[in-house]
């Protein structure tokens, strides 16, 4: 059985330009991701997904596959589960296999390791069920009776009183994607239902320390902080 990991690395972004291959500690943001999953003792191949050509030449250099989206993949209107299925078909094809598991990594996730990748595949390989996400705990401030929303310049409750569910049953009880840092899915889950969600999905808790999402700079400057002060797990 195959475990394919998928990096998908598109060329554009809003908020940091050219954001996946922005220096991060000195390499290419992707560059973290592609060595975690090359890492892992538990994922047999690593393929990188994009349009763009500098990308895949950044990710060969660092010794993963690259493979170019087929063109009507490359657009903004373009979603990720039609590029993994794309890139699973076409891996399948060329190499007469079948995939088994289908590992997701976005690279936008610079400090998930290899740890946290197979620690997450051995969960969802002992509970055998159909897709696994990783997530991190909401906090405090976060939790629904902190929630507002403003509605003609006035701040409101977002939830009404009655809506509220019991506090001491859901306190610290919910969980947010971080990224998602990692997915995991079986590959009936994916070609049957086009989706990284099947019907049986478990969570791998990740502390919030490892959990930034890079979206903006300050994201960026965090990250060079933890791991210049050598509290990267």
């Amino acid at each position: 059985m195959i475990n394919l990991a998928i990096i998908p690395a598109r060329g554009g972004s809003k908020r940091i330009p050219r954001k996946n291959i922005a220096l991060l500690a000195g390499k290419p943001l992707i560059y973290f991701t592609i060595a975690a999953a090359q890492q892992s003792k538990f994922i047999d191949r690593v393929i990188v997904s994009t349009e763009d050509g500098e990308i895949a030449a950044i990710s060969r250099s660092f010794q993963a596959e690259a493979q170019t989206r087929s063109d009507h993949l490359a657009t903004d209107a373009a979603t990720s589960i039609d590029v993994v299925i794309d890139v699973v078909d076409r891996f399948e094809e060329s190499n007469n296999v079948v995939v088994g598991n289908i590992i997701i990594l976005q690279p936008t996730s610079p400090l998930r390791t290899h740890l946290h990748i197979d620690c997450a595949l051995n969960l969802f390989l002992l509970k055998s069920t159909d897709s696994l996400v990783s997530v991190v705990r909401v906090p405090h401030a976060f939790q629904p009776s902190s929630l507002m929303t403003l509605r003609d310049g006035y701040l409101k409750p977002y939830l009404a009183d009655k809506d509220l569910p019991d506090h001491e049953t859901t306190a610290n009880c919910l969980y947010a994607r971080n990224g998602a840092a990692i997915y995991i899915c079986t590959r009936e889950c994916l070609m049957e239902k086009h989706s990284l969600y099947g019907d049986t999905t478990i969570p791998f808790e990740m502390s919030p320390d490892v959990s930034i999402d890079i979206d903006e700079f300050w994201d960026l400057q965090l990250c060079e902080m933890i791991m210049k002060n050598n509290v990267r797990p």
